[in-house]
């Protein structure tokens, strides 16, 4: 017993690691019991800062708060470089829990919309069995072990206090997740208002194009991307040594999987549901933002083709 407890415990990967295990095995009983398969979704934005102050503690025990490759003369941070980046982790964290449970995604029952479409797909819908694995080994093992993964780069900030470099990747990142929440507000927004300006321009057309969304479909998925992405360049830069390619990979899968989702899935139920999507798709950028806002033209469009509420078809914009 002993034993295995000191074995879990040995390092941070191997604490982390055994909690991402459990979780998964914890989140595909519960959507199995349930049948609601938003479970992953409910810890989506708690996991990940659980597994980073793992690490930022072991980082600090196992050095004793000493610093790694760099001096403590040159910190510009009161806190440790590790510690810098877990603060920032959880701020996203935050960020995210408050969205997600404005938006009911705590609610009891309340499930994703594209779980549903997923089943639709003639290898679940007719082979029960085969949904059931797709849950254990996609849904709640694969995306709670790439919650674990884009963690990983936190292991190489050092216990030291913070240098210029650190800082100025970290606030990159807070301004990435500032960016964020302006994405999140204004879709919020314009959906509350929806359902009070019927009729009336730019609601009429169902989803929104204004503001952020002028650049583009999907600003708030591109800079939650970058997140990870600049959190594994800042460990890369700045970390104790280079990253070695296990720990690329959690940003790397998550790029893949967001493009994919967003591409293959958001895209065809909102085009679905929304008549004048074809024509936002056709001017607006998917994830990357255009220099310019394609607001005005986008509904100078949808108005000369005379594109109406009315005519929404099936499915909501995310």
């Amino acid at each position: 017993m002993n034993t295995g407890v000191s074995t879990v415990t040995a390092n941070s990967l191997h604490l982390s690691g055994s909690l991402m295990v459990a979780a998964a095995v914890v989140l595909f009983l519960a959507a199995h019991v349930n049948d609601n398969y938003s479970w992953v979704d409910r810890s989506w934005s708690i996991l990940p800062v659980v597994y980073t102050w793992i690490q930022i503690y072991y980082t600090h025990h196992e050095h004793g708060g000493t610093p790694t490759n760099t001096s403590f003369s040159a910190g510009v941070s009161p806190i440790s470089a590790a510690a810098l980046y877990g603060f920032v982790i959880t701020v996203w964290g935050c960020r995210l829990t408050f969205n997600f449970f404005r938006r009911g995604g705590y609610s009891r029952g309340s499930e994703d919309y594209r779980w549903n479409y997923v089943r639709t797909w003639r290898v679940f819908a007719h082979h029960p069995a085969i949904w059931t694995l797709f849950n254990f080994a996609a849904i709640s093992l694969f995306q709670t072990w790439l919650l674990w993964a884009i963690t990983l780069p936190v292991m190489q900030f050092s216990a030291a206090p913070a240098t210029a470099k650190e800082v100025v990747f970290a606030a990159v990142m807070l301004a990435l997740i500032v960016l964020e929440a302006v994405c999140d507000e204004q879709q919020w927004r314009f959906h509350q208002a929806k359902g009070r300006a019927l009729g009336q321009s730019p609601y009429c057309y169902g989803f929104c194009v204004t503001g952020v969304f002028g650049y583009s479909r999907h600003l708030n998925v591109f800079c939650e991307g970058g997140i990870w992405v600049m959190l594994a360049v800042a460990a890369q830069c700045c970390g104790a040594g280079s990253l070695a390619s296990w720990q690329w990979i959690g940003c790397v899968v998550l790029e893949a999987l967001t493009l994919f989702s967003t591409a293959v899935i958001t895209e065809k139920l909102s085009a679905e549901k929304y008549a004048g999507y074809a024509i936002y798709q056709s001017i607006t950028p998917m994830l990357l933002p255009a220099i310019s806002s394609t607001t005005d033209e986008v509904l100078f469009q949808l108005e000369s083709k005379r594109i109406w509420k009315s005519d929404e078809k099936r499915s909501p914009q995310k």
